[in-house]
Formats: C-alpha cells, structure tokens, sequence
C-alpha cells in the first residue's frame, strides 16, 4: 500500500479515537474537525488510484484465467483433435499457483479500495458528529441560562 495513503488513514484513525476518548473543549473540537476535514480531503486524492489498481487486478486475474484455459485448448486440439470439458480446464486452471496468486493480489487491491471508500463515508460521519457537538457548545456558550448545573 502507498506510504501516503497509509499515513493519511492512520491520522485519520487517530483524530477519530481522540475524538471518541472523551469530551473535548470546543477548541480542540474545531481544531480535530479542521485536522480531519484536510486528512479526509488528502484521502480523496487516492480515490482514482485505488479504484484504478481494483479494476487492474481484476483484468489481470481474468486474463491470467482465460489465457491458461485458451492454451490448454489449444494444445488438446493439436493432441486430441477436440478440446475436452470446459469444466475440466476450468478445475485444472483454477488449481495453478500464478491464477491463485492473481486471485489473491484482487482480494487486496480490493480491500483497499473499500477501506478508502468507508473510511471517508465513516470520517463524513464523524465530522457531522463533531459539527453538531460544536454546534450544541456553542449554543451553550451563547445562552449561559440553560446550561445543566448538576
């Protein structure tokens, strides 16, 4: 994974759990909403690539599929004259390390695709959560008369 990309989820992940530990003062709460609005942002860069090298894995994964399953064809027609079962090349394809390896490289470009995306849905969450805490604050602050003494 980019360092960058990996660095920027972890001040995010960061902001959040200081966030979650326990009641901030609104300074610190406009300070963490700014810090995780610009890592949020700095996340959004990473969007095209991420989906890009989802999508790469992916052709790579088929064409390293089809193209032993074509081969395989092809040498039984020259051998046998007709091709066998599609399942047979299927099963025997399937069973090849560099197809199982490019299966493998798609669950991870994958993954990283969807921890970018939920991150930035969940970090817009968050930011709504701390929008309203500061709003409420606020408020507070303004009419000193309904603030809750016990």
């Amino acid at each position: 994974m980019n360092t960058d990309l990996r660095l920027t989820i972890e001040h995010i992940r960061s902001i959040v759990d200081t966030y979650h530990g326990g009641a901030h003062p609104l300074p610190a709460l406009i300070d963490m909403r700014r810090e995780l609005s610009v890592y949020l942002f700095r996340l959004t860069s990473h969007v095209k690539s991420t989906y890009g090298q989802k999508l790469h894995r992916n052709i790579v994964r088929k064409y390293a599929f089809y193209r032993e399953i074509t081969v395989a064809m092809e040498k039984d027609r020259q051998a046998l004259g007709k091709p066998r079962a599609m399942n047979q090349y299927e099963t025997q394809t399937e069973a090849m390390d560099h197809v199982l390896q490019a299966k493998k490289d798609e669950a991870e470009a994958d993954a990283q695709w969807e921890e970018v995306r939920h991150v930035i849905d969940l970090g817009k969450q968050v930011i709504a959560a701390m929008q309203q805490e500061i709003a409420d604050g606020r408020h507070e602050k303004q009419n000193a008369h309904f603030q809750n003494t016990h």
